[in-house]
């Protein structure tokens, strides 16, 4: 018997490749925040997409992946997503001059013709 640990947990999610990332969760660096406490794991996925249409297949396959591993008694899983802003869109925000001139151009393109 191995003792459970991170490493062993990342180890096991290795396996899983997503289909819309089309690596692993791991190396996708989507795995966050690994408690281990008497035999009882947590873990977050952070997705950088929407993920409604497969949520509840991954956290089942994931919990799967980690029951499969000694000494493990309970599994929870917390899935979410987060989505970054385009650079364009920070750049606009940060730079008070970028943002006039952002807010101006999509003020003219959004006016009807004849204005």
């Amino acid at each position: 018997m191995t003792a459970l640990t991170q490493e062993t947990i990342q180890n096991a999610l290795k396996d899983y490749i997503d289909p819309y990332l089309q690596k692993d969760l791991v190396s996708a660096k989507c795995i966050k925040n690994i408690a281990i406490a008497d035999n009882k794991v947590t873990l977050d996925i952070e997705l950088g997409f929407p993920c409604q249409s497969h949520q509840t297949s991954l956290i089942d396959t994931i919990k799967s992946k980690i029951n499969a591993l000694d000494g493990t008694a309970d599994v929870s899983v917390t899935l979410h997503h987060r989505i970054a802003r385009s650079h364009r869109a920070k750049a606009a925000w940060v730079n008070p001059l970028l943002r006039s001139i952002w807010h101006s151009h999509s003020w003219q393109k959004a006016q009807p013709s004849g204005f």
